[in-house]
């Protein structure tokens, strides 16, 4: 694999394991809503989307709650769902290699820009990423490729250095779109069918895969 100087790490399914904490705000803002969760569509497929998007699947396009679901969401996720949040095994350990070999590690992410940090603080992480680019409320920027784009001009950084590493398709897409090259993980929220159709990417299976691929760049 070609030596990229820039890693852009999507957080929720590739670094880390959220679902539980995630679900378990889901379904307290639901309840907060009077809207019943066991009607509701899969948590899982949404993870990874801005939330508007998320409460858009989950209460229904044009839903006048939607709004308000997400501010409920982001007022219970650090009582609820931060402390259910956990780096798969090995991935401590990747960073650091990485770090170490002069890599400059970067988060983009659909999440709370704010959340995300603080996940990463809480788990020892933070000191060997750059920087984090995630959803600001208000900025009206959730798409991920005008995230991954956010960075790259802001830290002046050439696409041709850069890989994206996600479990979405949304995640290779971004990729794709600004010219970057795109590795997909199995291990999170997505399929390895929707990897496949976002577009060309490098497929692993497992963390330790992913520590190895990057290690060997």
């Amino acid at each position: 694999m070609k030596d990229y100087r820039n890693i852009f790490f999507d957080l929720d399914g590739t670094l880390v394991d959220s679902l539980p904490g995630i679900e378990r705000t889901l379904t307290a803002t639901l309840d907060a809503l009077g809207a019943d969760p066991e009607k509701a569509p899969p948590f899982r497929p949404l993870i990874g989307y801005p939330l508007e998007t998320v409460f858009s699947r989950l209460l229904g396009e044009g839903h006048p709650g939607i709004g308000a679901a997400s501010r409920t969401y982001r007022s219970l996720y650090p009582d609820l769902g931060l402390r259910e949040t956990y780096p798969y095994e090995g991935i401590r350990e990747m960073l650091e290699a990485l770090s170490a070999k002069g890599k400059s590690l970067f988060i983009v992410t659909a999440r709370n820009e704010r959340m995300a940090g603080q996940i990463l603080q809480n788990h020892g992480l933070s000191g060997y990423i750059r920087s984090v680019r995630g959803e600001r409320e208000g900025d009206g920027r959730d798409d991920k490729a005008d995230l991954v784009a956010d960075v790259l001009a802001g830290f002046d950084l050439c696409a041709s250095e850069t890989v994206v590493v996600g479990d979405r398709r949304f995640d290779v897409q971004a990729a794709l779109a600004n010219g970057c090259r795109a590795i997909g993980v199995t291990y999170g929220y997505g399929t390895r069918e929707e990897l496949a159709e976002g577009g060309t990417a490098v497929l692993v299976e497992t963390p330790a895969q992913l520590a190895d691929l990057l290690q060997g760049a």
